[in-house]
């Protein structure tokens, strides 16, 4: 929100530019948020969401490597929804984000439907979790705790809120 732009910035650092999302539900965000991207000249953006912290740094890069020769890239998520979406420029197509049903099982099927019917060339990304529940916040501790990586920021914030499931 405009109104945490200076929280926001304390979070991220200066070396982040920040776009406020605008847009009613989840796809018009996200198709905004391309459109300005690209607007702003950018060659290829990718969108990742914030309910995946722990995701891997060579998935990122993977993505953008792709993106030299495919139009778009996506990572499914295992609850049927994807963590990642990226285009070149000269491929977006608006109508990727219309006509989901967000929200549902449907997501990444509905919005493959779009890119397969646009002609688009794609490249699918390994699978990867989310978090949209409690269940699926301790999975992702357990899960961090098993590889070693109890430095991220949020394993750290979990650790202090000294609940049994995060112990």
């Amino acid at each position: 929100p405009l109104h945490k732009e200076a929280a926001v910035r304390a979070w991220l650092g200066d070396t982040v530019h920040l776009q406020p999302q605008t847009g009613e539900n989840l796809g018009k965000k996200m198709r905004n948020a391309f459109s300005t991207a690209f607007a702003m000249g950018l060659g290829q953006a990718v969108l990742m969401g914030s309910d995946s912290p722990d995701i891997d740094i060579g998935i990122v890069d993977e993505a953008y490597a792709f993106l030299e020769n495919r139009n778009m890239v996506i990572g499914p998520a295992e609850d049927s929804g994807y963590y990642l979406i990226g285009f070149q420029n000269r491929a977006f197509d608006r109508d990727v984000f219309s006509g989901i049903d967000w929200g549902t099982e449907h997501v990444y099927q509905q919005t493959m439907q779009h890119v397969q019917d646009g002609g688009l060339s794609s490249h699918v990304l390994p699978t990867w979790q989310d978090i949209d529940t409690y269940e699926d916040l301790v999975s992702f501790y357990h899960r961090n705790i098993a590889k070693g990586l109890t430095g991220l920021k949020t394993m750290k914030f979990l650790k202090q809120l000294n609940l049994k499931e995060f112990q």
